[in-house]
């Protein structure tokens, strides 16, 4: 529980090379697509439930006769714990503090449910946090507001699921990416497809550039693109029309082929 951050890393690649994304993809985008806890989250919740068998446990268990003996001692600070100061961190973090000092009457499966929940939300706040916070993800945020398993890995075929991937996790070869490997100033990264003057990003291909016009009429619907915004983005990219997520997919993977190429 102290050092699992190399574990973290060793899942994020696994989830990398299972979606076919680049190695810098963020990892913020990979957990809000596939609806993924961060490797801390499950050590945190088994700590608790293991600390509560032991602290709680009959008096004949080994277990918890050792508990209470470190638990007298870490409480007249003859005795140093670093597992018992990360379950002390946790319960304050999930406002529990309280339980620390009395457990014993507090019903396992209540205990259980709510250390789940309240972990899960600190846990959600933190990952809307980093997505918010990272200046790659401005467009991902309007196309993913929950993280969960998208609709579209399980009700697209492969190709256009890993198009769909590709595109909300900017692993693509727009403007908007390739002039942040080349230091270009986003301001800068301009579609040279055509004369609207404005970043060449997802948001634009999708509903603005006119080089895609054809393909735009075909496979979304106008209210999309007439008078385009953010909230519109929203709504395309979390519908629960299977046609429309297809024609979407089919759409993106267009755009993806034409930069590729």
């Amino acid at each position: 529980y102290e050092e699992h951050t190399h574990l973290q890393v060793m899942c994020n690649k696994v989830m990398r090379k299972f979606l076919n994304l680049h190695k810098s993809t963020s990892t913020c985008m990979i957990n809000g697509e596939l609806g993924l806890r961060e490797i801390s989250e499950y050590i945190e919740n088994r700590m608790l439930n293991f600390w509560y068998n032991i602290a709680t446990g009959v008096g004949s268990k080994i277990s918890s006769i050792l508990y209470n003996w470190i638990k007298i001692l870490y409480d007249q600070n003859m005795f140093k714990s670093v597992w018992l100061d990360k379950i002390k961190t946790i319960l304050n973090n999930i406002g529990m503090t309280n339980l620390f000092n009395d457990i014993t009457t507090v019903n396992k499966n209540w205990f259980k449910n709510t250390i789940k929940i309240r972990l899960n939300d600190i846990y959600n706040q933190k990952w809307s946090e980093h997505v918010f916070n990272n200046p790659i993800c401005l467009n991902y945020r309007a196309m993913t507001v929950k993280k969960h398993l998208q609709e579209y890995f399980v009700r697209l075929p492969k190709p256009y699921m890993y198009a769909m991937c590709k595109f909300k996790c900017a692993n693509h070869r727009m403007p908007i990416v390739n002039g942040r490997y080349a230091n270009i100033p986003v301001d800068e990264r301009l579609c040279m497809l055509c004369q609207s003057n404005e970043i060449g990003d997802e948001y634009h291909y999708l509903f603005v550039c006119n080089f895609f016009s054809e393909h735009r009429v075909k496979f979304l619907k106008r209210h999309y693109f007439r008078q385009p915004n953010m909230d519109k983005m929203t709504q395309l990219f979390n519908t629960v029309n299977h046609k429309e997520l297809l024609n979407l997919a089919k759409f993106i993977k267009i755009i993806i082929i034409y930069f590729r190429n």
